[in-house]
């Protein structure tokens, strides 16, 4: 079942953060999805925000703006082939992990990176010893996330490491971890090739992934001239009809976020979205 309706928050620029929240709640969005540095103008050192005083003053203004935080967006690449930046990334993750109860959000969102270090697709992405890496980095945030009673959400795109639902639910089987949850976006795994099994891909999603799939992205998406663009919602070859009956079934409840959204298209995503929880 959709439990919020949510967006992104470096959608509305970088911004303090009573003003996000204002323009959010504005536009009718219940939650977001924030990345520290991508959304709040105030912090320039990540490493510098992520302390106990800091989080803790951004969770003390969501409370009293009656706000919800699903994700705390912590995407970075924890796979590349520098060792010493690797480790670095995935101590920055793991911050993520502390702090999240701090600003009062339940889960930590990241993507699953490349063997290049800055994130391009690399020929070897999709083979074993691509997925073995990531395997281990998430293993150690998942103790992380144990210790503070936190959920690590990955989230699959396809020239990443988990680049396919079942690549997804493999990595959820071998780790088999409580804190192991789904970001699940559509439209990341969409290529050419596989666009004529879109509904396939999306009714095997929530059959897989079952009751660790707790948080949907939604943006619709084209093609042209084989490269893949982001077009406002609506206006591509997003399937948004099945996607919302989908979440609708599940038994889960499910945070449902709009991103890569233009700042006049924001107001009108939402009016759509919520359309959903009427019909």
């Amino acid at each position: 079942m959709i439990k919020r309706i949510g967006v992104r928050g470096h959608d509305y620029g970088r911004n303090a953060l009573p003003v996000l929240i204002d323009k959010m709640l504005q536009d009718g969005y219940e939650t977001t999805q924030l990345a520290i540095k991508k959304a709040l103008a105030e912090v320039e050192d990540l490493n510098m925000a992520l302390t106990k005083e800091f989080c803790a003053s951004l969770g003390q203004i969501i409370r009293e703006k009656e706000f919800k935080i699903s994700v705390l967006g912590a995407y970075l690449n924890y796979v590349g082939k520098d060792e010493n930046l690797r480790r670095e990334r995935l101590a920055i993750l793991m911050k993520h992990i502390e702090m999240a109860n701090i600003i009062g959000c339940r889960m930590v969102g990241t993507e699953t990176g490349s063997l290049n270090d800055d994130y391009s697709p690399h020929m070897d992405n999709h083979g074993e010893d691509a997925f073995q890496r990531f395997k281990e980095s998430v293993t150690l945030a998942l103790e992380v996330a144990e210790t503070n009673n936190t959920y690590l959400a990955v989230e699959a795109v396809s020239h990443h490491i988990i680049h396919t639902i079942k690549r997804m639910k493999r990595l959820l089987d071998e780790i088999n971890h409580n804190r192991l949850k789904v970001i699940f976006d559509i439209s990341n795994l969409m290529t050419e090739e596989n666009l004529c099994q879109q509904n396939q891909i999306l009714e095997e999603a929530f059959e897989l992934f079952g009751q660790d799939l707790l948080v949907v992205h939604v943006k619709d998406f084209s093609f042209v001239e084989g490269k893949k663009i982001i077009v406002p919602l609506g206006e591509g070859l997003l399937n948004l009809e099945l996607l919302m009956e989908l979440v609708k079934k599940s038994p889960n409840d499910i945070d449902v976020l709009g991103e890569n959204i233009r700042k006049d298209k924001l107001k009108d995503t939402y009016e759509i979205l919520k359309g959903y929880c009427i019909n």
